[in-house]
């Protein structure tokens, strides 16, 4: 007769210490990490000359030249002021009786104390998107995007 097999089990003490070496080992990997994020961001505080620009109108604004930096992720325009008139704040999308077909148009939220809109949402209709970028009614025979026939 076959003997069955048994495999050697550690005892209990033997489980409690593996146990406590691999927490320890995870704990210390885990300090050791934030120790070396922390000593990454002491030489990233050097300090960078700040640089701004004034426009006198839009066509000023949009002649600006920008040298492609921001300032931390946000661009600051008009000291953080919105631009926009109160009838301007107080319109809305109209539509041609569906949501679905909306006119083009720009929604805001109303300003804060500071002055500044904390949304905005804009629509446009294809037509007006058409306007802007032109799609052709039908794709091209020469253009064969990967995978348009069998063994591409």
């Amino acid at each position: 007769m076959a003997r069955k097999r048994t495999y050697n089990r550690r005892n209990q003490s033997q489980n409690k210490i593996l146990s406590v070496l691999i927490l320890v080992a995870v704990i210390g990997f885990y300090l050791w990490q934030n120790n070396q994020a922390s000593h990454s961001n002491q030489g990233a505080t050097s300090t960078k000359p700040f640089s701004s620009a004034v426009a006198a109108d839009d066509q000023a604004l949009l002649n600006l030249k920008w040298d492609g930096t921001l300032d931390g992720d946000v661009v600051h325009i008009n000291s953080d002021k919105a631009t926009f008139t109160n009838v301007e704040m107080g319109e809305t999308f109209p539509s041609q009786g569906s949501k679905l077909r909306p006119v083009d148009g720009l929604s805001l939220s109303p300003l804060d104390n500071l002055g500044r809109s904390q949304q905005g949402n804009f629509i446009a209709s294809r037509s007006a998107m058409d306007k802007v970028t032109k799609r052709p009614d039908r794709i091209g025979y020469d253009v064969r995007p990967s995978g348009w026939f069998i063994n591409d």
